[in-house]
């Protein structure tokens, strides 16, 4: 899917032509540095945050699917622990967020809705 290979212009003018509703954009496990973000933890005042990778992926998905709503997962949260999550889906309706903190680095809801996580420091 990265820009320069072979298949990325036949695989997000596939995208398009599909002309899907609700296409999902979700980068997984094995390639890491496409998946996260930040694989390394802040220290010495410094972020490691780095979306060079992950950016041009979502604008050509982006670009291939205009016009239709889409669904994105980012699948990994880095250093999930303890992270802050606040939600509204189908549970909470027009109420203020749900919060919930994550135990670990997983973070599983069921249905349609969005979240906010915010990594501890």
């Amino acid at each position: 899917m990265r820009r320069g290979l072979i298949l990325h212009d036949q695989l997000f003018e596939a995208l398009h032509n599909l002309d899907a509703e609700l296409p999902r954009f979700q980068p997984r496990h094995p390639y890491p540095k496409l998946a996260v973000a930040v694989l390394e933890p802040p220290g010495g005042g410094k972020t490691s945050w780095d979306f060079s990778l992950l950016d041009p992926l979502l604008m050509d998905f982006m670009q291939a699917t205009a016009g239709h709503p889409v669904e994105m997962n980012i699948s990994t949260i880095p250093e999930g622990g303890g992270a802050e999550v606040e939600y509204v889906d189908q549970t909470t309706g027009f109420t203020p967020p749900a919060t919930i903190t994550l135990e670990d680095d997983q973070l599983h809801r069921r249905g349609l809705g969005v979240a906010v996580i915010t990594l501890p420091s």
